[in-house]
């Protein structure tokens, strides 16, 4: 994802001086764009609520966590072939959300790029968690 976004960031699609990145532990090399290992939970925080756009990978925290303030979000999925992560749960997730239209989704710099094209006429659905549900289930199964 990373790599991708300085791509785009060198062929000007994607202003450097508008991207903040956490990157967690990473063996890429960033070249273009400002960026971060770790946060603070509330600086995150303040980063998503300013950010007009969130890329981001597709784990279930920080996904929802940007929607539920109303971010347009593209998800680029950790994948298990180059050993991001034990399993494609990311890509399970990242292709419910973006068919539901919650989502924009993006697996390499192509793909990036026309998300990226397609975000100013896109409109999130506006997500409802089904959380209460969910423990309901629960609850009447135990």
């Amino acid at each position: 994802m990373f790599q991708a976004i300085d791509g785009l960031c060198e062929r000007r699609i994607l202003n450097p001086d508008d991207i903040t990145a956490q990157t967690g532990e990473i063996h890429y090399r960033i070249q273009r764009f400002s960026h971060f290992d770790f946060a603070p939970n509330t600086e995150m925080q303040e980063h998503q609520k300013n950010a007009d756009l969130i890329i981001c990978h597709a784990g279930t925290g920080t996904v929802i966590g940007a929607l539920k303030k109303g971010k347009k979000v593209i998800v680029f999925p950790r994948l298990q072939k180059y050993h991001e992560h034990e399993s494609d749960h990311q890509l399970d997730l990242a292709r419910e959300f973006a068919e539901e239209g919650y989502v924009l989704c993006a697996m390499n710099e192509e793909e990036l790029e026309q998300a990226l094209g397609q975000v100013a006429s896109f409109t999130p659905k506006p997500f409802v968690s089904n959380q209460e549900n969910f423990c309901n289930l629960i609850r009447s199964l135990l």
